[in-house]
């Protein structure tokens, strides 16, 4: 499903990017590097959550 979700939005993104590679390439990697980092730090709250519960 989340495949599917990333295939659905990336694919028509990555396809138009590349298409006006000059144009959209440093945005596009920025859009990335962000996502990347908003579910990075979801995941490490996420287990920092978690060790806060064991210490309690």
């Amino acid at each position: 499903m989340i495949i599917y979700i990333l295939g659905r939005f990336y694919l028509p993104i990555f396809l138009f990017s590349y298409k006006y590679k000059k144009i959209l390439q440093e945005k596009f990697y920025t859009i990335i590097y962000n996502i990347f980092l908003h579910f990075t730090k979801i995941i490490l709250n996420v287990k920092i959550q978690k060790l806060n519960n064991k210490k309690i």
